[in-house]
């Protein structure tokens, strides 16, 4: 198991989602107990070259980075390629409706189809995901929202090309009320990961960080080492 950490998790940590922003949130994690970075960046951000910011910062890491929505797919993919080398990133993650309606569809970048949460019109199920013939990132929560109690089979639909899991929970009561997401923290909650999630792949925290709650991340780490 490689244990990573989505970046955009710790949004409130900063007034203002910048990259500089998350360059600081990058250095306060620096000491944690992670293999791994997820990075995110919008699409005029790809289009700006943001993440030559993070050149030499993400070295001892295994990076991967999620693609926002795209209304020029092409002149994204174009810096992504560049991004690649120069971050040494493994895996592009995409959602899957993003990924269908491509007219063209890169073979060249090492893409990873994620499922989508319910506010999307299709692709909750991972048996339509897996018809992609694509490898496959599950997130447990779109699944508990669209499938609630039926991990274990949506997993056996699409098993063999599982290549990344994104980790968070419907609620937790250790939050303020006012948080609106639908992505905590597993840690004080009461929603226990089933065995079934495959361990032999990168599992990545997606649970948003309370701001000033570096512990709550630590303890959400240990857990999950616990597991594998």
């Amino acid at each position: 198991m490689k244990i990573s950490l989505g970046l955009n998790s710790c949004y409130m940590w900063q007034e203002s989602w910048t990259v500089d922003a998350q360059l600081k949130c990058l250095e306060l994690v620096k000491d944690l107990d992670l293999d791994g970075i997820e990075i995110h960046f919008s699409e005029q951000e790809l289009f700006d070259k943001a993440f030559q910011k993070f050149q030499g910062k993400l070295d001892k890491y295994f990076v991967t980075f999620h693609m926002p929505a795209l209304t020029k797919p092409k002149e994204a993919f174009d810096k992504v390629r560049i991004m690649i080398p120069l971050l040494n990133i493994q895996q592009v993650v995409i959602h899957a409706d993003e990924w269908d309606k491509l007219q063209d569809k890169p073979d060249d970048i090492p893409f990873v189809i994620e499922n989508c949460d319910k506010n999307k019109p299709n692709f909750q199920n991972l048996k339509d995901v897996a018809e992609f013939n694509k490898n496959i990132c599950i997130d447990i929560n779109h699944i508990e929202q669209t499938n609630p109690g039926k991990l274990s089979e949506q997993i056996t639909a699409a098993k063999n090309l599982i290549k990344e899991v994104h980790v968070s929970c419907l609620k937790n009561p250790v939050y303020d009320t006012s948080l609106k997401t639908h992505h905590h923290l597993i840690t004080g909650s009461d929603y226990k990961i089933p065995d079934c999630v495959p361990k032999d792949i990168i599992w990545v925290i997606e649970g948003v960080v309370p701001k000033d709650r570096l512990d709550l991340l630590e303890q959400e780490i240990a857990l999950l080492r616990k597991l594998g």
